[in-house]
């Protein structure tokens, strides 16, 4: 699980789609999530769809965590908003499949880290999770892992049952798994049983259950590249007056250095996304233009 934003943040790996290749493929399950702000409510509940799920049918002696907290709420750079208690809850499911080694990695607020760490090793000492206050998922995180089921099914029978299923009353909303993918889908010749995509879907329900929310559905309405580019600069906008307010918080240096480079990449994100929107506006709108 991990904020993707269609391919927009950093790195811009990881899309629902990106499962392996050859002998590997189906060993990596992303539930990439579409926008920022996700919530403890979002992660347990991919926990409870599809990653929960996945672990039973893969049956581990063992469950390595490599325990990030950059989702954490107050993170400068991850952007999410997930609590002490959320993280909490996520390794008690976790610790139900098998036993867990949790690897500490990192996160950019030292006081949300050492906070989600503590809840963390409670309850791998046998503690309870304490109470989540926010845990109601929001629409576009169960659109994110209706799209992980619908990529992944093919690999893991605990998620064909979701793909086939109309995603959680969104029907007529569609968002691309990736960038790349979004540019894919212009092309409207036939492809390869080879090719990373040729796999195989699960069968869609019938028209009375609703059409199936599928990464190559043909009647998703397209915004002009102009319009995309308009609603990337107010998003970035956003950002940068979010990362102002969050600049005059107490900090140490090596928190100051990595907010100068934050702001210094959504800076250039806004001046790409104005280059994009001229260039739409002047009767552009062709691949190259695409945001």
């Amino acid at each position: 699980m991990h904020r993707h934003d269609q391919g927009f943040f950093y790195p811009g790996t990881g899309a629902a789609r990106e499962g392996g290749v050859g002998a590997g493929a189906g060993a990596t399950l992303n539930v990439p999530w579409l926008t920022g702000g996700a919530t403890d409510g979002d992660y347990v509940a991919a926990f409870a769809h599809v990653l929960l799920p996945a672990a039973y049918e893969a049956a581990p002696s063992l469950i390595i965590v490599s325990a990030g907290f950059d989702a954490a709420a107050g993170d400068p750079i991850g952007g999410c908003r997930v609590t002490p208690s959320g993280f909490a809850h996520m390794a008690h499911g976790l610790l139900g499949v098998a036993p867990c080694a949790f690897l500490l990695e990192g996160g950019y607020n030292l006081d949300a880290t050492a906070a989600s760490i503590a809840a963390v090793a409670r309850v791998a000492l046998g503690g309870r999770p304490p109470r989540l206050l926010d845990a109601a998922p929001r629409p576009v995180a169960m659109l994110a892992i209706h799209q992980t089921a619908v990529a992944q099914a093919r690999h893991w029978a605990c998620l064909r049952g979701l793909a086939g299923a109309q995603p959680f009353g969104l029907a007529g909303e569609r968002l691309p798994f990736s960038r790349a993918e979004a540019e894919e889908d212009e092309d409207e010749g036939e492809e390869a049983p080879g090719s990373p995509r040729g796999h195989e879907r699960p069968p869609a329900p019938s028209a009375d259950a609703g059409r199936p929310l599928s990464p190559r559905s043909p009647r998703r309405p397209r915004l002009p590249a102009a319009a995309r580019a308009a609603a990337l600069d107010a998003a970035l906008g956003a950002a940068l007056a979010a990362h102002k307010g969050a600049s005059r918080l107490p900090q140490g240096r090596g928190q100051r250095r990595l907010r100068v480079m934050h702001a210094l990449h959504l800076v250039a994100l806004r001046a790409l996304a104005k280059r994009v929107a001229r260039r739409g506006g002047a009767g552009g709108g062709g691949r190259g233009d695409y945001v």
